[in-house]
């Protein structure tokens, strides 16, 4: 489904309910067009601005269309991914620290109004998770400059509790 069409998130919940009896989880894992490794000075709105409005728009629809169907049941679970980014302020970041910053904002909010009726709304943080990691994935994202796949994976881990990528 594209999580950007209202329509078709709509219908598809729909269809789900209609095959399954409810919707019982729902979870987003759209790409955003996240922008990193480019000063924010340096870069243009559309390389800002297209996560953040990719990334609430799609949460948005999604998370509306299934919070209305588990609000009729009075159980169900909003799930959303996001990183600590959109806490925090680390220079390279780009795109990702404003989008991560409004998904928060946006579900911190949903979970407040729908809590109240058995619905749940979690936020699952990580940073990249090491088997995806390659260099054109990287590279899409940051440009030319990235580090290679190794190198991010332990900059991760570095800034795990854990120490160790998820």
């Amino acid at each position: 489904v594209d999580a950007l069409d209202e329509r078709a998130v709509d219908e598809h919940v729909g269809a789900v309910v209609s095959r399954a009896g409810s919707v019982d989880v729902s979870f987003n894992l759209i790409s955003r067009g996240d922008v990193q490794s480019i000063p924010l000075v340096e870069m243009t709105a559309d390389d800002l601005l297209r996560a953040v409005v990719n990334g609430l728009h799609s949460n948005f629809l999604t998370a509306r269309a299934a919070a209305r169907r588990m609000i009729e049941r009075g159980s169900g679970v909003i799930l959303h991914l996001n990183s600590a980014s959109g806490a925090g302020a680390m220079p390279g970041m780009g795109s990702t620290g404003p989008a991560d910053a409004a998904t928060e904002a946006f579900m911190r909010y949903l979970a407040a109004e729908v809590g109240p009726h058995g619905v749940r709304v979690c936020g699952i943080w990580t940073a990249g998770v090491a088997e995806t990691l390659s260099k054109e994935k990287l590279t899409e994202v940051g440009g030319e400059s990235v580090p290679d796949p190794q190198t991010v994976e332990e900059m991760i881990s570095g800034m795990a509790a854990l120490r160790r990528a998820p």
